[in-house]
């Protein structure tokens, strides 16, 4: 009965192990991020879900997000078309790379006045010519972006 029990127990450890995805994360080192941000002049949103839940809006998709000089160089610009939204409102802000990971500090300015921010986000590349970037927003809503290659 011992046995049969051990058995059984081992045997529910093993199927529980095998369940698990047990792959390291992908790594990306800084030299990697500064390779496809010079790949690349400019990045369109394509997709914002808040909550888990598509949130795009016609004009949204007009974003552009840019890295000035197109280096690794600290800094990012939200490039938008004039009628984004109606708030002629320019955004950007620092960015670090520590170990691959890409921390962005952005503040929008709505028409020079009335800054939100800064606001802490994480940027990580899905290929070459994609990346995502998550955060929470200002009303603790989950929001995830993503953007390709607009060259």
């Amino acid at each position: 009965m011992k046995n049969l029990l051990r058995f059984f127990l081992y045997g529910f450890l093993v199927v529980v192990w095998s369940c698990a995805d047990h792959r390291l994360p992908p790594s990306i080192s800084c030299d990697d991020v500064a390779t496809r941000v010079a790949g690349c002049a400019h990045w369109r949103l394509t997709s914002r879900t808040v909550n888990k839940v598509e949130a795009i809006t016609p004009c949204q998709q007009g974003l552009i997000f840019t890295f000035p000089g197109g280096k690794l160089a600290g800094q990012f610009v939200l490039l938008k078309d004039p009628e984004y939204c109606g708030t002629g409102g320019a955004g950007g802000g620092t960015y670090t790379c520590n170990n691959g990971t890409v921390t962005l500090s952005k503040t929008v300015t709505f028409g020079g006045f009335n800054p939100i921010g800064p606001i802490s986000q994480t940027l990580s590349f899905l290929s070459t010519s994609s990346f995502l970037i998550a955060y929470t927003d200002a009303s603790s809503n989950a929001v995830a972006e993503t953007y390709v290659c607009a060259n």
